[in-house]
């Protein structure tokens, strides 16, 4: 092989790495954004619980109130 063809070789090995790379960093990126996504919607289901758990905690306090 002469110099010119290492050099392509090499190129073409480089550029088979790097479009790699992007792929694996595509992936990350969805799955990071899936990730973010569900974190969200937990949060969300937490917000709302805690105040559907606030609002029986009043509606329980004015019970156990009125009974004395």
């Amino acid at each position: 092989m002469s110099a010119a063809d290492d050099a392509g070789h090499e190129i073409k090995l480089s550029a088979e790495q790097q479009t790699s790379a992007v792929e694996q960093i595509t992936i990350a990126a969805g799955e990071a954004a899936r990730i973010t996504r569900k974190t969200e919607a937990d949060a969300v289901q937490t917000r709302n619980t805690a105040a559907h758990l606030s609002s029986l905690s009043r509606d329980l306090r004015h019970i156990v109130g009125a009974s004395y």
